[in-house]
């Protein structure tokens, strides 16, 4: 009889898989409950055949989905229709309830989106998906759970001050919607802070490179900023300054004294910098292997007019520190250290020079050509 009213089910009774449970309150008794749900056909209980009918069947499957569907339970609802339509194809009834059961998940997605549960929202847009393959609206929804998580994720961890999380979720975010503009706007808020807090921390604990670097990282995002302009300005400085010290320690004097120059540019009356420069120039003064290279250095930076042949004689400070005597083959220099400038030169043979206590005359002297010795005033130059 099942083989004749049931396509597919072979003649002959089929055991239940069934699970047995005590009965509370009645010893000895238990109660057998399928562990799967039945479908129409012949099955064996304890060796005694029985009919499950049809109509029985479809009537509690019915109703276990549509109780699954108000308790919002999707995929039991889902999966108890799917065995319906197994054996009454088109069953309006259960068409209708599946398609409740998609708008249910898309209801259910938005509304875990609208509540930040990102979790939960992709959750219910990949059940939605198994229902419908390829559907647009489950498939946006997947597109566009993880770019509104990166964004917010971008937003708390700014407001936490926490910049290398929001910098990290805003370039995901950029990268998942390169031209959106509230995506591209958190990209700049997050880089910026990222790279200021960096250069702030740096910079309290002595690190002026890295703080030099990263303030003008920020400055490409916020050219604006007054405060990172300052940090940029100061970091860099004592970067340089830094270099020169240690040039100067280690004996590197062309590139000490190349940091000092670049130093004295950005503060050329900074106490501490003109007094490294001059212990530079005097280390050099004091090391003939460098009176070329400190020559080129000049002659680049100060006199390209010049082309000097012989080296330096003799390098005098005056007693202010804000000049530099150099005594050549050449002639006779004035380097200003507070602003790198050449006050003016005298073209001839020179081997001595000395300033006066108040760095108010420069005394010269020529011995090997033996062409004299000249006593310079300096006012607003050099006047003879």
């Amino acid at each position: 009889r099942a083989a004749q009213e049931l396509s597919g089910v072979p003649p002959g009774a089929v055991p239940i898989p069934a699970v047995l449970e005590e009965i509370s309150g009645h010893p000895g008794m238990v109660s057998i409950k399928p562990s799967a749900p039945l479908i129409p056909g012949l099955y064996l209980l304890a060796n005694h055949p029985f009919w499950i009918g049809r109509a029985v069947v479809f009537s509690n499957l019915k109703g276990s989905a549509a109780g699954a569907l108000h308790e919002r339970n999707w995929l039991r609802a889902y999966s108890m229709a799917q065995v319906v339509l197994q054996f009454a194809q088109n069953d309006p009834e259960m068409v209708q309830l599946i398609n409740d059961v998609y708008a249910g998940l898309i209801q259910a997605a938005n509304a875990a989106k609208g509540a930040r549960d990102w979790s939960g929202a992709t959750l219910y847009a990949k059940q939605a998906l198994e229902i419908r393959q390829f559907d647009p609206s489950a498939t946006s929804l997947l597109d566009e759970i993880p770019f509104l998580r990166a964004e917010q994720e971008c937003e708390d961890a700014m407001a936490a001050r926490q910049w290398e999380v929001a910098k990290q979720k805003a370039e995901l975010a950029t990268q998942l919607r390169p031209s959106d503009s509230h995506a591209a706007t958190l990209r700049i808020e997050a880089s910026f802070g990222f790279d200021k807090g960096t250069a702030e921390s740096a910079f309290a604990n002595g690190q002026w490179s890295s703080s030099s670097s990263h303030a003008r990282e920020a400055l490409t995002f916020k050219n604006d900023s007054s405060e990172m302009w300052d940090i940029y300005e100061r970091s860099t400085f004592l970067s340089l300054l830094q270099v020169a010290k240690n040039g100067l320690s280690d004996g590197k004097l062309d590139s000490a004294l190349e940091a000092s120059q670049s130093a004295l540019k950005l503060r050329p009356t900074d106490n501490d910098a003109l007094a490294v420069q001059r212990a530079i120039v005097n280390a050099i003064s004091q090391s003939p292997n460098y009176y070329g290279k400190f020559f080129r250095s000049i002659q680049t930076t100060l006199m390209p007019q010049n082309d000097f042949q012989h080296g330096i004689a003799n390098v005098a400070f005056s007693g202010n520190g804000s000049l530099l005597g150099l005594a050549t083959h050449d002639g006779l220099y004035l380097w200003n250290l507070s602003a790198n400038t050449l006050l003016s030169s005298r073209v001839g043979s020179i081997d001595y020079l000395e300033f006066s206590p108040d760095s108010t005359k420069v005394f010269a002297e020529s011995l090997t050509e033996m062409t004299g010795a000249f006593l310079f005033n300096i006012t607003n130059g050099i006047a003879v």
